[in-house]
């Protein structure tokens, strides 16, 4: 939260400058008075990009039908495609790893988890940062929590899809609504008494695919803005 940069256009217009992602929102607040704030942070990125080629723990923290077992790896992909009981598996995966930070207090750093499936919440060194929710998987991490040795957790959660498919597939009885018919919309999905079935559905990604990417940010200069 802050004061934006301002100025006046050719025709006395007041114009703002934003920087949004795509799918973003932000609240813009007039007033009629002088209003004390600090600035509203500006940022500009570095053009390198250092990718956490690092390994990774990955635990199942919750959901089904079964809890998988915990994994290690260097190479992310979907989980839905490792392994059976994977496939089947919608809840939420704990993915941690550690990194180093030479300029640790110095500068803030953006991060770029690449794919996700569906939303992330993210940790740095035991300290909530955010939850992200899409398209784009961006947040910054402040230079304040930033250390020589830094702890990062993500923990994703994917959809409902693949627990539904397995479901479906298993005909267990979920579609439990009072006097209700839950139809398909598509003619591929209609079952054998005519409801809605994901039997016949691929199983969806799930999980962070990335690449995970971090780049220094530095302070817009808002002077050239005005």
């Amino acid at each position: 939260m802050g004061k934006l940069v301002r100025k006046k256009n050719s025709e006395g217009q007041t114009q703002v400058y934003l920087q949004l992602k795509p799918g973003e929102t932000q609240i813009l607040q007039w007033y009629s008075n002088q209003v004390e704030a600090e600035d509203y942070p500006l940022w500009e990125q570095a053009d390198t990009k250092k990718e956490l080629t690092v390994e990774w723990e990955i635990t199942f923290e919750k959901g089904g039908p079964t809890l998988p077992a915990s994994l290690k790896t260097n190479e992310l992909k979907s989980w839905s495609v490792q392994s059976e009981e994977l496939q089947k598996f919608s809840g939420t995966a704990s993915y941690k790893t550690n990194f180093e930070n030479a300029e640790s207090g110095d500068n803030n750093y953006l991060l770029d988890l690449g794919e996700v499936h569906e939303s992330a919440e993210v940790w740095l060194n035991e300290h909530k940062i955010g939850t992200l929710i899409g398209p784009v998987y961006q947040i910054i991490l402040p230079k304040e929590l930033l250390q020589a040795h830094n702890t990062l957790e993500l923990k994703v959660t994917n959809l409902m899809a693949n627990r539904i498919i397995d479901m479906d597939k298993n005909q267990v009885n979920y579609k439990k609504f009072y006097n209700i018919n839950f139809a398909a919309h598509h003619r591929e999905n209609v079952g054998t008494n005519g409801t809605f079935t994901a039997a016949n559905w691929e199983p969806l990604p799930s999980g962070l695919l990335g690449p995970v990417r971090l780049i220094q940010l530095t302070e817009k200069d808002q002077k050239q803005l005005k």
